[in-house]
């Protein structure tokens, strides 16, 4: 079945099944935890009705050559608690003192997803 998580971050519930009737239930089944495993890059995210809420927890720039007139490459590193959502948007703005050309979008030579 589907539910709605809630805004905010919340950690796993235990979930409880029980029996009745002409059904033979053994007590010990009916405690439902998740497993450690990981559901959307949310470590034991599989657990029932854990939620965190997407957030950055990593953002670092660097570069290859701070030295007058030389061609500089940019490094900028951003990490997720979580596989980052659909229409998500990242932008990396502040690139204005440079002798580079003037452009509305500057290309991306590597991307990793997952540290790959």
């Amino acid at each position: 079945f589907t539910v709605t998580n809630p805004p905010a971050a919340q950690a796993a519930q235990t979930i409880r099944v029980e029996g009745s009737g002409r059904i033979s239930f053994d007590a010990s089944l009916g405690v439902l935890q998740g497993s450690g495993a990981a559901a959307m890059g949310v470590a034991s995210g599989v657990a029932p009705l854990k939620v965190v809420v997407p957030q950055f927890t990593t953002a670092r720039a660097g570069q290859s050559n701070p030295l007058a007139g030389g061609t500089n490459k940019l490094f900028v590193t951003v990490t997720t608690n979580c596989v980052l959502p659909p229409l998500s948007t990242v932008t990396v703005s502040g690139l204005t003192e440079t002798a580079t050309v003037t452009s509305n979008t500057t290309q991306l030579t590597s991307v990793a997803i997952d540290g790959q």
